[in-house]
């Protein structure tokens, strides 16, 4: 896979421009494959290995987090349409640790929420944390 993201780009043309990632205009992919030209790949290569061995810290922080934070507002602001993380699973999972838990669900929404959605998501930030 890290041959295939240094020498093909595939993190950012089979996965953000892909089917996981939000509808661009030609130039906004155009400025995407701009930021990783070839020789700019090596550390975007190692992400997925650096994600399989974080599995040992990912879950201390399942069973600590909510110890820690569980009672405290929190917000999940999640796009329905994510293949990464789907929002069922995702969701469920999170209203688990967190007692005091907001959702919102974006239906026309991948993977990348900020840039699908941003004025929702700086909405429901804005709704959820006023007057804290």
């Amino acid at each position: 896979m890290q041959r295939r993201i240094v020498e093909n780009n595939m993190l950012v043309e089979r996965v953000l421009l892909g089917r996981a990632g939000p509808p661009m205009t030609p130039d906004e992919a155009d400025h995407y494959r701009r930021v990783q030209p070839p020789g700019a790949r090596a550390g975007l290569a190692v992400i997925p290995t650096e994600i399989c061995a974080a599995r040992p810290l990912l879950e201390e922080l399942t069973r600590t987090v909510p110890e820690v934070l569980g009672d405290r507002p929190a917000l999940a602001v999640w796009g329905l349409r994510d293949r990464v993380f789907p929002a069922q699973r995702s969701i469920r999972r999170l209203s688990a640790m967190f007692s005091d838990l907001a959702v919102v669900e974006l239906p026309d929404s991948n993977h990348y929420t900020p840039e699908e959605a941003p004025a929702e998501l700086a909405t429901a930030i804005a709704n959820r944390f006023a007057g804290r």
